[in-house]
């Protein structure tokens, strides 16, 4: 790790993975606002890339959505509507 990154507790990894990929799909760059995307790259200077892209997957597997996330998404996003809990799929695809 290097001295402008973080590492979040063990328990809540997998929940940090999935928020950093729902941040790039929400923020594609469309809009007023800048373009998150996770990559491998450790440096990349001005460019708002965030988080290494290969770790964020391995933690999204190791620690997958708990019975709160679960219930969280089902009460934003009812069975039949299109959910939150493909963003980081989606992320993850790129």
């Amino acid at each position: 790790m290097d001295s402008d990154s973080f590492e979040p507790r063990h328990a809540v990894k997998g929940d940090v993975a999935r928020m950093i990929l729902y941040m790039a799909v929400r923020y594609d760059g469309t809009d007023a606002f800048p373009d998150l995307e996770p990559n491998d790259r450790v440096d990349n200077g001005n460019a708002p890339a965030m988080g290494r892209l290969s770790v964020l997957k391995q933690r999204n597997e190791t620690d997958p959505p708990d019975t709160l996330e679960k219930t969280r998404n089902d009460r934003i996003f009812p069975t039949g509507t299109s959910a939150s809990c493909s963003a980081p799929a989606e992320a993850a695809a790129r």
